[in-house]
């Protein structure tokens, strides 16, 4: 009888430890309103394999308010976004007025944007997100990989 009873305990202790809620990868641990405060990137010439770093310069360009529901404020844009593991993706459309060059007239065009960023840290009042873009100008084709320091703001 004994054995039953400490076997009976030993499982309710286990059933009443696995309900408790993780909070390293929940998805209300991002909730909130985050604001930039410190980047660094590699950028990375395409064409010649040059590489420029740097390293934690001061940055307050980036606010981003995470919702409850999915929704999301990415700077001026309003959007969406999906936050899974370490990964954070946002989802926001624009319109904007683009010159036409053969008659010299505005229309406009739509942008559909997503940045997907890996998270590389998440408390509850910093986050370290990680992204890698690319653009081209007069010197080549880059690649750009940017680490942005986040602090919540509430």
């Amino acid at each position: 009888m004994k054995k039953v009873t400490f076997l009976l305990t030993i499982c309710l202790m286990v059933g009443f430890t696995s309900c408790s809620k993780d909070g390293g990868d929940s998805s209300d641990s991002i909730v909130g309103h985050w604001q930039s405060v410190l980047s660094s990137d590699v950028s990375t010439n395409l064409n010649t394999g040059e590489v420029y770093t740097s390293e934690g310069y001061s940055d307050t360009s980036l606010s981003i308010r995470l919702y409850e529901d999915g929704t999301c404020q990415y700077g001026s844009y309003s959007g969406t976004y999906k936050h899974q593991g370490n990964e954070l993706n946002i989802y926001y459309s624009y319109e904007y007025d683009a010159l036409q060059r053969d008659g010299e007239t505005y229309v406009k065009k739509h942008v559909d944007k997503t940045y997907n960023y890996t998270i590389k840290e998440l408390s509850p009042k910093r986050m370290v997100l990680q992204n890698t873009f690319y653009g081209t100008n007069s010197e080549g084709d880059w690649k750009i990989d940017k680490t942005t320091t986040m602090e919540k703001v509430n």
